[in-house]
């Protein structure tokens, strides 16, 4: 009689490890029928951990004795596709990041505590007969829940289940409140997958493409009908060109083959709108995919996008890992927005892991930009991605072109010089509304005794403390600490503390003040809070009346504001001067993309950017010529200085409670390079730099350092990684230092 066979399983555990572990099946089960994408309970020293099966093999290199048992399989089913396994698998090994930690940012949290990986039955929710006829007028004037409550049911006839009712900010207690006056009905529903009948598909018929969208259209759809196509395409349209139109048509393409969307955007506060654009088009399910929903909601929504319940997936960067029952496309939509980047634990781009994961599903990836960035418009130029063009606006409105604003000798009002008030005034008193950008948020950024020349700075970071007075108090924006706003200067004892700079509370204020028959609409983290602040806002500002829209970077992104027609960047000079080499890019996209706020209506938009170097190349150079020329002749000077994307980079960062710690460490570092360079000559092309004290080299308490590696190429590159990273972890000093490598770094300063 032979020998049964020992068999191992191979589990993913959330640790800092960089490695696989075994373990022996829990006891009294049949390894046979475990399949990889499970999840398992298993002893983790003094813990119990859940984690992802990766395989069941008959080798292991630790004797089987020493070995110990999973204690339980918690999923009947994989939880995770093969496909994704593949993906965190690859991620794993090109970040060069713990497995274990990979699949921790793939799955929700409560499946990562031991939750059960099955839908609950919820409630869905729909406006009766009565509900469809009584309008807003009905209500008592305290009532504002229920009157926003009962708008989102009428948009939806056919009902909304409660999580996602919840997504849009909706609660429970004043739909209980419509149902008692006979407004609304809940019922328990089974989700529908898709529409039977196509034409059921469409709540609202689909916009006519122009001449320019349809070929977009049909390039897309092209690779769609073909079977296991992973091509990429990079839609480079101008503001207000109708890209979301182009998504809506692909989406109904996938639709109408029953499989599923996954349509990803920067920021939060572009979820609801997006949301509600697919919602008003489509008759399925919206699934919604980012933080700031409820662990529950979150859950629920994984788990119906995972078993193709949820028909379209929108979220945010981490969405990227959602599994799709039936996969059709993948939208990144403002592809260059550094929202994508992870930037602290698992450091990532879902940008660039959209492109992995449609080539592992044989599915297409759109992105889509006005102003796309450098390593996309590179790969669109070596033919690595398709281009698609959309050049002009939608409407007939013509893009607005920016003129510079020499600020310099002008009295500034909080800011503000005289031709730019007096822009502002005239669109206010032609009925239109006025954005000003300023990328500062608090009420100042400095606080200095006039008498002796202290400025509060953070005690735990190489940064000065911004003023904020709404409530008044500093904070530090970097470690966020707070301290109450002195009286008098702790150096001198004299009480003349002055305010220098500006911020969006300030300019607020000022604004108040100058326009006090207009609202002054301030959007920032400190004013957008809660499940509804976006909403609100964006709903005050949809209303059209004449109003100055005040925010930071939160209102340029891909918002439409039909009524605003003008465009202020109070501080154009931004990121001329910095280190980075990156900068360029950055402020380009960002004037772009700010100037494509105004003019999107029928009235003609003007944009002013006020600047202390009129005359400098970069600003000349982006608005005499536009991005496309501007970029390219950027992306030949990075070619020429061999920077990415023509070449390629990874930086150590270090931390540590004392400076010469983590300069101790970075140096132990550098010097196990050479040896493994030169046991591997060919990797010499990879250039390591010294180890330096980062710009900000103390920042929440810590201090800090890092090692820059530049590569030609990639390969040579990960190579030399991989063989340097387990050296690293073998330095006694890291012990008292927190150290982290990030591949293809966003920021080198």
């Amino acid at each position: 009689m032979a020998l049964e066979t020992q068999q191992f399983l191979q589990i993913a555990v959330p640790s800092p490890l960089r490695r696989r572990f075994d373990y022996l099946p829990p006891h009294g089960s049949d390894p046979n029928t475990f399949i990889p994408g499970q999840r398992f309970i298993v002893p983790f020293g003094s813990r119990k951990l859940v984690g992802i099966l990766l395989n069941v093999h008959q080798q292991s290199d630790i004797p089987s004795n020493k070995l110990k048992y999973a204690l339980s399989c918690l999923d009947p089913e994989p939880v995770i596709p093969s496909q994704l396994i593949e993906l965190c698998c690859w991620a794993s090994r090109y970040y060069h990041h713990p497995i274990g930690e990979v699949f921790a940012n793939a799955i929700p949290s409560l499946m990562r505590q031991g939750e059960n990986a099955e839908s609950k039955k919820h409630w869905c929710w729909k406006a009766s007969e009565a509900g469809h006829i009584v309008t807003a007028a009905s209500f008592k004037k305290n009532a504002l829940r229920q009157i926003e409550a009962l708008e989102i049911l009428q948009q939806h006839p056919n009902g909304l289940a409660l999580p996602m009712l919840k997504t849009l900010g909706i609660k429970t207690m004043p739909l209980e409140a419509l149902a008692q006056k006979g407004y609304a009905e809940k019922f328990l529903r089974a989700p529908n997958p898709h529409p039977t009948d196509p034409q059921a598909l469409f709540k609202e018929s689909p916009l006519l493409l122009n001449e320019i969208q349809q070929p977009a259209v049909h390039a897309v759809i092209k690779a769609l009908d073909a079977d296991d196509s992973n091509q990429s395409f990079l839609l480079n349209g101008v503001t207000g060109s109708g890209k979301t139109e182009v998504y809506l048509h692909l989406t109904a393409h996938c639709l109408q083959q029953h499989k599923q969307v996954l349509i990803l955007v920067p920021e939060i506060g572009l979820t609801s709108q997006t949301i509600s654009r697919f919602q008003a088009r489509f008759n399925c399910y919206v699934a919604a995919l980012h933080s700031g929903l409820s662990e529950r909601a979150r859950l629920e929504h994984w788990l119906m996008a995972q078993k193709g319940e949820a028909q379209i997936i929108i979220g945010t960067r981490s969405a990227i890992f959602t599994p799709l029952a039936r996969p059709g496309l993948i939208i990144i939509d403002e592809e260059h927005d550094l929202s994508y980047c992870q930037q602290d634990g698992f450091r990532y781009s879902a940008r660039d892991l959209a492109i992995v994961r449609g080539n592992i599903e044989k599915i297409p990836v759109l992105l889509g930009s006005a102003t796309p960035s450098f390593e996309s418009l590179a790969n669109a130029n070596s033919g690595r991605y398709q281009p698609l063009e959309l050049q002009s606006r939608v409407s007939d409105g013509k893009l607005p072109r920016p003129k510079l604003v020499d600020i310099r000798s002008n009295r500034l009002r909080e800011g503000l010089n005289s031709a730019s008030l007096h822009a502002i005034k005239g669109h206010l008193e032609n009925g239109n509304q006025a954005l000003i950008f300023v990328n500062r948020r608090g009420y100042a950024p400095v606080i200095i005794c006039h008498h002796c020349g202290w400025t509060h700075q953070c005690q735990f970071c190489d940064s000065a403390m911004t003023v904020h007075q709404k409530p008044p108090h500093m904070l530090c924006h970097h470690c966020a600490s707070t301290r109450a706003i002195p009286k008098q200067c702790p150096k001198c004892e004299q009480a003349e503390l002055q305010t220098l700079g500006y911020g969006t509370e300030k300019l607020e204020d000022y604004l108040n003040q100058e326009f006090e028959q207009h609202d002054v609409i301030r959007i920032d983290r400190d004013s957008v809070k809660g499940k509804t602040g976006w909403d609100k806002k964006l709903k005050q500002i949809h209303r059209g009346e004449p109003a100055i829209l005040l925010g930071t970077q939160m209102l340029t992104k891909g918002h439409h504001f039909p009524n605003v027609t003008l465009v202020i960047i109070a501080d154009g000079d931004s990121g001329l001067f910095s280190v980075d080499f990156r900068a360029p890019e950055r402020l380009a996209q960002l004037i772009v993309q700010v100037s494509g706020r105004a003019g999107r209506g029928k009235n003609e938009g003007e944009v002013l950017i006020q600047t202390h170097q009129p005359d400098h190349p970069l600003l000349l150079s982006l608005l005499s010529q536009g991005y496309g020329p501007f970029a390219q002749q950027a992306l030949d000077e990075r070619q020429q200085a061999l920077l990415p994307p023509f070449g390629h980079m990874a930086i150590i960062r270090a931390q540590a409670q004392y400076k010469n710690q983590c300069l101790d460490f970075l140096n132990q570092a550098f010097a196990l390079l050479a040896p493994i360079q030169h046991h591997h000559p060919e990797l010499e092309v990879v250039q390591a730099l010294e180890p330096t004290l980062a710009p900000m080299e103390k920042r929440a308490g810590r201090y800090r350092a890092q090692t820059l590696l530049l590569s030609p190429t990639r390969k040579p590159l990960h190579q030399l990684l991989s063989q340097w990273i387990p050296a690293l972890e073998t330095i006694k000093e890291g012990n008292r230092v927190r150290w982290h490598l990030e591949v293809d770094p966003i920021e080198i300063v």
